[in-house]
């Protein structure tokens, strides 16, 4: 990046939990960042120009992100440290936002007009067809549960739930306050979502919102069932 943590401190302030830069010396306390034509903030420090994450980075840990960073929600405006992570190439490119020319509304869900079916891809090292259903909901559905199987914590789900049985949708514990369940909120300001398979608690991720984490715990649900079916079909 080319700017030291000392140059940075001395003449900005960052405040984590909303994202924002300011200057301290010249404009004190005026927002330091300005928006690029592709959505992005940017700030001018010491005669030069930097991303706005990268910098909000750097003055809260002291240091440069050692990867790409991530914005969590998508939202590229969005520097709460909160929502910020490192993440590889593959990782990064997982995270985008659905396709202007999609018109079933899910992610890897397309409508095959030979088939007369919705169709659900999935892509990392080349597109997987996953199959053909009779509504975009199921196609949705089998998309959430390959990005799970091929992306972990990195998987962006669908809002679909379906699939899911209500009786295991109940209502959350009442020592959980967030009225999610499966849902724990983190100390940094993300939510972790956790699932209970037999005698294990299996962590799912951490996500921006309590809602997409309890998203991501709706799909494992969904998928431990599908499983759980096929085992006492087998018996």
């Amino acid at each position: 990046m080319g700017l030291s943590f000392e140059v940075a401190n001395r003449l900005l302030s960052y405040d984590p939990e909303t994202g924002v830069i300011t200057r301290k010396k010249f404009n004190a306390g005026k927002v330091a960042t300005f928006v690029a034509p592709r959505g992005h903030l940017y700030v001018s420090c010491a005669d030069g120009t930097y991303r706005a994450h990268r910098v909000a980075w750097l003055l809260y840990y002291g240091e440069e992100p050692n990867g790409i960073l991530d914005h969590i929600d998508m939202d590229k405006q969005n520097n709460r440290i909160a929502n910020l992570r490192i993440v590889g190439r593959s990782e990064n490119s997982i995270n985008r936002r659905i396709n202007a020319n999609n018109t079933s509304g899910y992610r890897g869900v397309t409508y095959n007009r030979k088939a007369r079916k919705w169709q659900a891809k999935i892509g990392r090292y080349g597109v997987k067809n996953l199959g053909f259903f009779d509504t975009a909901e199921e196609a949705a559905h089998e998309f959430n549960k390959a990005a799970i199987r091929l992306h972990g914590e990195y998987a962006v789900l669908n809002p679909v739930f379906g699939h899911v049985e209500q009786s295991d949708m109940a209502a959350p514990r009442s020592n959980n306050r967030l009225g999610f369940r499966g849902v724990v909120a983190k100390p940094n300001g993300v939510y972790s979502a956790e699932i209970r398979v037999g005698y294990r608690k299996v962590h799912l991720g951490y996500f921006g919102t309590a809602e997409e984490a309890h998203s991501a715990y709706a799909v494992a649900l969904a998928s431990k069932q599908s499983s759980q079916a096929a085992e006492e079909r087998k018996s």
